[in-house]
């Protein structure tokens, strides 16, 4: 079985204004093997782990995987699935 990702650009990011329209948030990611640190792929460009909160889709919500701080301005917590409880983290992500 596959699971989806999904990204969203962290607010504290250079790349904060390429998040596409709030309808579209969070947006499907694919990490990839590169050999710089830009490995996550998704609308049409590459990141830095360090640059997105990344989710998985559980139960028609997003659940975030990567949360250290706030998240992006343009997503409601109700659209993510739920109260500060669930967004703990799950899996911290960093540089290898």
């Amino acid at each position: 079985m596959t699971t989806q990702l999904y990204a969203a650009i962290r607010k504290d990011s250079k790349y904060f204004h390429q998040n596409p329209p709030q309808e579209s948030l969070p947006f499907p990611v694919a990490i990839v093997d590169t050999t710089d640190a830009y490995r996550v792929r998704g609308n049409g460009d590459f990141y830095r782990l360090e640059d997105v909160y990344l989710f998985v889709k559980a139960d028609c919500k997003f659940r975030p995987i990567n949360r250290t701080s706030e998240l992006p301005t343009q997503l409601d917590r109700n659209d993510i699935g739920g109260n500060d409880q669930e967004l703990t983290v799950a899996v911290e992500l960093g540089n290898n």
